[in-house]
């Protein structure tokens, strides 16, 4: 009776033991995922500076910041202020809170610079003076940020200039702050969305393209001249032969005309390389989830036959920038979506990642 008794306790703490196991990797999962979110396109910083009003009392003010993009173009960043007393009307010093709303400007446009890039913002802060208590200001500013240099490329220098005012006080009162910071970021610039331009990546490729078009047309047009000189030699040698060599012209020009056209159809079409899959463009907007980037292509087409044996039928190759074949598994419009096929496959063992 008592060896019975002895074999369920046992069987029962084994049980409790293999339960703890299973909810403390569940546990590490959330953690992991948590992380993932907090840190993905995403940055803090600190910045030194100084805040003055219309009767230039000036305040130094230190500003501590969470920055997460939203994609290449918006970003939220939220953040705490402390100031320290000069001469100013904030009496003996200022704390608060900020909240910005920030549009990247150089992602709105072609060919920025890859080491400098210019934004705009819009909030508001909530400071706490001893003299006059709590008081709303609304800013609208803007700034520059310069990357150091490719060794510390995820470290950013950050120049800013604000103008606030109090909508809510009868008084008119404007507000300066400038500011010089420091970032870091949780991405490198090549992962970063916030360094990434879209729209330079679509204007390469369309400048590619327009190059072959270009060279095809100036050989074509080349052997077209030829024959229009031909023409008029003839024209010049036998007078008698000028009523034969204008129907010649004319149907030259008629032959113009009909490789015009092609032109115009082969300037609409797609160029898509020998052994890749046809996209309806070629940069698509979305969140693709990635098995692997390789130099080679031979490489890439070994692992997108492993991945379509193991079930991803959706699954092709993509030929980056930079020059990197990128195997695909599958692409959302949907970013949380996305993270979520993410994190199953990563939890079943996958070596993935998310490209925006």
């Amino acid at each position: 009776m008592d060896f019975q008794n002895n074999f369920k306790i046992m069987k029962i703490k084994k049980s409790l033991i293999i339960l703890s196991i299973f909810i403390n990797c569940s546990l590490t999962a959330q953690e992991e995922n948590l992380i993932n979110t907090f840190t993905n396109d995403a940055s803090i910083g600190i910045n030194m500076g100084v805040i003055s009003d219309i009767s230039n009392n000036t305040d130094k003010i230190t500003y501590i910041n969470y920055t997460k993009h939203i994609n290449h173009v918006i970003a939220l960043q939220f953040g705490g202020i402390l100031g320290s007393l000069t001469n100013s009307h904030f009496a003996d010093g200022l704390n608060g809170v900020a909240a910005n709303g920030i549009i990247n400007l150089s992602n709105l446009t072609f060919g920025k610079s890859s080491t400098s890039l210019l934004y705009v913002s819009a909030g508001g802060s909530l400071i706490e003076t001893k003299r006059k208590g709590k008081e709303a200001i609304a800013n609208v500013g803007g700034g520059i940020k310069y990357n150091i240099n490719d060794r510390y490329q995820r470290i950013d220098i950050d120049i800013s200039a604000k103008l606030g005012i109090n909508p809510f006080s009868d008084e008119t009162s404007i507000y300066s702050m400038c500011g010089l910071g420091i970032n870091y970021r949780f991405n490198t610039m090549e992962e970063s969305v916030e360094w990434n331009n879209p729209l330079d990546v679509i204007y390469k490729d369309i400048t590619d393209l327009k190059t072959k078009l270009d060279s095809t047309d100036e050989a074509k047009m080349k052997g077209i001249v030829d024959k229009i000189r031909t023409q008029d030699a003839k024209i010049s040698s036998n007078s008698n032969d000028i009523k034969n060599v204008f129907n010649i012209t004319k149907s030259s020009i008629s032959q113009i005309e009909k490789l015009n056209s092609k032109i115009d159809k082969l300037k609409n079409k797609e160029v898509v390389p020998t052994g890749f899959k046809l996209i309806e463009n070629k940069i698509t907007i979305g969140y693709h989830i990635i098995a692997g980037s390789y130099v080679s292509k031979e490489n890439a087409e070994k692992q997108l036959k492993q991945v379509q044996s193991e079930g991803f039928a959706s699954s092709n190759i993509q030929e980056s920038a930079n020059g990197q074949f990128r195997v695909f598994l599958e692409s959302f419009k949907n970013k949380d979506e996305a993270l979520i096929k993410l994190n199953k496959l990563k939890a079943s063992g996958k070596s993935v990642w998310l490209l925006e």
